[in-house]
């Protein structure tokens, strides 16, 4: 009888064990784990994207439902799994994709926040289930917008986030330079080769071209009157 219940548990440790698993475009497992994606009010969405794997020998059926935690009003948020939902002020639940036993997704999952220039940090929990898996993994994300206040503050204008990041074709800066500061972006590879030294002039968006661009990641700085403002990182992928 105790090797009966002793079985019965091991199998039940077995199904409740991960098999889902989320991680990022660096390769990190952040299944279960809270992240923070950052945006300007003025950027049209902020993104959160996940690598989706079934770690399992079962081909599974997964289902995405997301679930608005704390948000900033006026603020909306959409869900990608496979198709696109419309925004909403409220969670989503997405339909079934199939995933192949062993097989990555790294295309279909993303978190959408459309800041319609409103500032502030809402909070979207995902959740991940699948029909042959009695289990769930969890993505909570931090859709932290507010203006880069290390560019206004020095009376430089302001500057964006590069969207869309991670970039495939292009990514684009929307801007607001006064006359006489000579503002650019400039691009490094890993290696701290710049790639990319592009003008940013007035006010508007100017694209910068990535589709030349090994996958991998990268470094831009934005540079006014030779002085670096801000620097962060840039994804590139296909």
């Amino acid at each position: 009888m105790k090797k009966t219940l002793l079985y019965l548990a091991l199998l039940a440790n077995l199904s409740a064990q991960a098999q889902i698993t989320l991680w990022d475009a660096e390769g990190n497992d952040i299944s279960n784990s809270e992240i923070t994606v950052s945006g300007d009010p003025a950027d049209f969405e902020t993104i959160a994207r996940a690598h989706v794997k079934n770690e399992s020998e079962t081909n599974y059926t997964i289902i995405v439902n997301s679930e608005v935690v704390t948000s900033v009003e006026g603020m909306q948020y959409a869900l990608c799994w496979g198709l696109c939902l419309n925004p909403s002020t409220s969670g989503q639940t997405s339909g079934s994709q199939a995933l192949q036993a062993g097989q990555t997704d790294q295309e279909s999952f993303s978190g959408h926040c459309y800041p319609s220039n409103n500032q502030g940090t809402s909070q979207l929990k995902y959740t991940f289930t699948a029909t042959e898996w009695d289990g769930e993994v969890t993505l909570t994300v931090n859709y932290e917008i507010s203006t880069r206040a290390s560019v206004g503050q020095l009376g430089l204008g302001g500057v964006s986030a590069p969207y869309p990041n991670p970039a495939q074709d292009f990514t684009a800066f929307r801007h607001n330079i006064p006359a006489g500061k000579d503002a650019r972006v400039r691009i490094f590879n890993a290696l701290g080769v710049e790639v990319r030294n592009v003008r940013l002039q007035g006010a508007g968006t100017t694209q910068v071209q990535t589709n030349d661009l090994a996958p991998g990641i990268y470094f831009y700085s934005v540079v006014v009157n030779g002085q670096a403002v801000s620097t962060s990182k840039l994804m590139v992928r296909r």
